[in-house]
């Protein structure tokens, strides 16, 4: 349907109302109408770029200023400037990551539209916050007086930032390399260099292992990279590398941020051409890391939603296509051991002689203490983020992303305007970011890329550990994108992901905790979706309660529980095994009374601790704490490598099991978890009912700072392996129909006096209940949804952009 002018939208605005702010403040260069839906999502209707996004700025800082102020301050290091000292080595820590510089400068390169995109966005912040300013008692949300400061002005820096701070510095920046070499160092302590190196490659492999699950199934192996198991093993001053590693931070537990998509396609879609759900997960948070909005206008006709802040529409659709994304996972990032030289701690060897760091120093203020000094140091690598001049070493970090954060978020701006795939691919392939992105379209098509730029190693360089940054171990070059695996309508009629391998032996991730296995949380949906010949849009909406309560675990070691008792059935455990042979994985609490409703969810939560002790702790020792974890939202990865040890025994080098049948530790484990069961709950299996998991909505942000009040963090029951939000897009030739739900609110104001927004919290309980509400993107269909208008007025910058902030 043809955009309504916005001419005839702003005649019928006033005649219904009047304008939303005094005459004075206006120049009368252009206008944007703000139109809100019954659900408070705000639609912007503009004829050109700079007032779409001056209304999209208006609109999300009149719902989320607060937060949006935090996470400012967040992705620059400027949070202990409002928050007090103990927010210092935040700020500190932010800084060293990235190079303000760098991203002033690719915004001064941007043509006028894209300027446009940000300058537009911060000055519809600026916009509110002068109305703030002229009605504090009304307009002030209340959490800038809970925390003592009041928001400051944006400038086209300050958007980018938010941006390039979270997608890049944050989300893309994983690495575990320094782990990865305590790990390896640990293990050389206890087992000797050569049963060392075994256990490494068990635990981190370099790729994915064969038959792990691959989203892109037709797309070309990968061969292990160059090198093989223990490459870096023969270099220079390797040995003296690894007894240097340096101990990190333990991180108990596995990461909960995990997205997924589904695509149906033409030949098993039903009710639909293609169908598309997603649930990207940023983690669950107070108000939530999520905004949904509609930009109509200055070449743009899409709706839907992206992580706060961004200026853009990450998981939405047009009036032709659909995506989404998850992330990629892919190695693009390597640490370099940087040798110092003696008494000069600022310098390093590289290619033959020592060369000086380059260096910045910047002023972290902080409020009710003394202004901090803080230098951040570089290497021809990169930022240098661990120091350590006793040893005459340190590490600096090199991205292959470094110097095109800005092209990416234009890249993905730009593809929300495409009508078919090859045209949306070119906005993708921008992208430097390790990303899997997901497209559908009206003819049922659909299609999945597996975005970014990954480095070319020299022979030996083992990606999983640092290199040494003498000069030897530079980067070949990049491998050219073209490569990057994809699938367009593949044989079997759908995608799916779960932050999974993209292609069969694709490179793994470097990351401890990220192995690429035969197990993988995905197989609950591959399951699902090989199991039924066609799905309807319902009923591949239904695979979001699947997932959330599947125990993802169960589904890989319950059939070698049954195995194990084949031949010897234990009378005392015939309840059990015919609990684990009739369940179909799921945790579920029906009635609400606080306990999972499943024997077998408590047994099999109780065992897996006991068998990964049993099988691990004896050969790990203080590492088991890493590996011993079971991982309940991902598999652990020492879950995922024992499983391989069941799976597939003759292709380990290690045994894990010492040489006894794995089938008797099993059956040893079951017994262990069976008496602790019985201790805790009685005789009577039928009462073993464990308490559910509940799920944290927080208030304290990714970052570690307050991005609420400490009165709206909240507890949602049972817990949910699930994205942040979750959306639907079901397209037909004659149309294409959005849903999603994007808990707890759209909305996160609380006035001076208290009183909350009606939508700071009405999708919580839709949430919940595996519910979802209509998107709209037909004007008529906004406007037939019709919760207010706002008509703004703005004066829109004569020149380009000089200075970015």
């Amino acid at each position: 349907m043809r955009i309504v002018p916005l001419f005839f939208l702003t005649l019928w605005f006033s005649a219904c109302m009047s304008l939303a702010a005094p005459a004075d403040a206006y120049d009368h260069r252009g206008q944007a109408a703000v139109v809100r839906d019954s659900f408070g999502v705000a639609h912007i209707y503009a004829d050109e770029v700079y007032g779409l996004f001056y209304g999209y700025g208006y609109a999300i800082a009149q719902d989320r200023l607060f937060q949006l102020e935090m996470l400012k301050r967040g992705t620059q290091g400027r949070v202990a400037e409002v928050l007090g000292p103990e927010h210092i080595e935040l700020d500190k820590s932010v800084r060293t990551h990235f190079n303000p510089a760098s991203i002033k400068k690719q915004i001064i390169r941007l043509g006028r539209g894209h300027k446009d995109i940000l300058t537009g966005y911060a000055d519809g912040i600026n916009a509110w916050i002068r109305e703030i300013e002229r009605d504090l008692d009304r307009l002030l949300p209340r959490q800038f007086l809970d925390f003592d400061f009041r928001p400051e002005p944006w400038t086209a820096y300050d958007v980018a930032m938010i941006y390039v701070g979270t997608m890049i510095n944050q989300f893309g920046d994983m690495n575990s390399e320094t782990e990865n070499l305590y790990i390896l160092k640990t293990l050389i302590e206890r087992h000797g260099e050569e049963t060392a190196w075994k256990i490494f490659d068990q635990l981190i492999p370099r790729s994915a292992v064969d038959g792990a699950p691959t989203t892109s199934t037709a797309g070309k192996a990968y061969p292990v990279p160059a090198g093989g198991p223990g490459a870096s093993r023969p270099r220079t001053r390797a040995a003296g590398s690894i007894a240097q590693a340096p101990k990190p931070t333990l991180r108990l537990g596995n990461p909960g941020s995990f997205s997924s998509a589904v695509l149906i396609g033409r030949g098993k879609a039903a009710g639909a051409a293609a169908i598309l759900v997603g649930g990207p997960q940023f983690g669950f948070f107070s108000p939530s890391y999520s905004y949904s909005v509609g930009l109509h206008g200055g070449g743009f006709d899409v709706v839907g939603n992206a992580p706060l802040g961004y200026p853009a529409v990450l998981f939405g659709h047009n009036g032709h296509i659909a995506w989404g994304s998850t992330y990629g996972a892919g190695d693009q990032v390597d640490l370099y051991a940087e040798i110092l030289e003696p008494d000069r701690p600022d310098r390093y060897l590289f290619k033959g002689t020592y060369r000086s760091m380059e260096k910045r120093t910047e002023v972290i203020r902080v409020k009710g203490g003394q202004d901090i000094a803080h230098t951040v140091f570089r290497t021809v690598h990169g930022p240098v983020i661990l120091f350590f001049p006793e040893q005459g070493l340190a590490y600096s970090k090199k991205r292959t992303w470094e110097g095109r954060e800005l092209d990416q978020l234009f890249g993905c701006i730009e593809s929300t305007k495409a009508r078919n795939f090859p045209t949306w691919l070119q906005g993708i392939h921008r992208v430097s970011e390790s990303l899997n992105f997901f497209y559908a379209d009206r003819h049922g098509n659909i299609g999945h890329f597996f975005a970014g730029r990954y480095p070319r190693r020299r022979p030996g360089h083992d990606g999983r550990l640092p290199a040494f940054g003498t000069g030897q171990m530079e980067w070949l070059g990049l491998e050219c994108i073209s490569g990057n695996p994809s699938a367009y309508n593949p044989s079997q009629g759908f995608i799916a992901n779960w932050n999974n391998s993209p292609a069969p032996g694709y490179p793994g991730p470097d990351i401890w905790w990220y192995m690429w296995g035969k197990a993988d949380r995905v197989a609950v949906l591959l399951e699902a979706l090989e199991g039924r010949a066609r799905f309807t849009p319902e009923e591949v909406w239904n695979l979001v309660g699947v997932s959330s309560h599947a125990d993802i675990n169960a589904r890989f070691f319950v059939p070698y529980i049954l195995r194990a008792y084949e031949d010897a059935p234990g009378e005392d455990l015939a309840a059990i095994l015919e609990a684990f042979a009739a369940w179909d994985y799921q945790s579920r609490d029906e009635d609400r009374d606080g306990r999972y409703d499943e024997l077998a969810t408590a047994v099999s939560l109780t065992f897996l601790p006991i068998f990964l002790e049993a099988a691990l702790a004896d050969d790990l020792g203080e590492l088991f704490d890493w590996f011993g974890e079971p991982g309940y939202v991902n598999l652990g990865a020492g879950t995922k490598a024992l499983y391989e040890a069941l799976a597939e025994p003759e292709a380990q080098a290690f045994d894990f099991f010492n040489g006894v049948d794995p089938l008797i530790v099993i059956r040893t484990s079951l017994v262990k978890a069976t008496d602790q069961l019985r201790s805790a709950f009685g005789s009577d299996p039928d009462g073993w009912r464990l308490p559910v998991d509940t799920m944290e909505f927080s208030a304290i942000s990714f970052f570690g700072m307050p991005q609420a009040g400490p009165d709206e963090s909240f507890v949602l029951s049972p817990a949910m392996n699930r994205g942040t939000i979750n959306y639907m897009v079901a397209l037909r030739p004659t149309g294409i129909v959005g849903h999603e739900v994007t808990p707890p609110g759209q909305s996160a104001f609380i006035a001076p006096d208290g009183a909350r927004s009606p939508h700071y919290m009405d999708q919580l309980q839709m949430y919940a209940d595996f519910g979802k509400k209509r998107i709209w993107r037909k004007t008529v269909e906004v406007f037939r949804n019709l919760e207010s208008v706002s008509v703004l007025r703005y004066r829109r910058p004569a020149a380009f952009l000089r200075h970015p902030g």
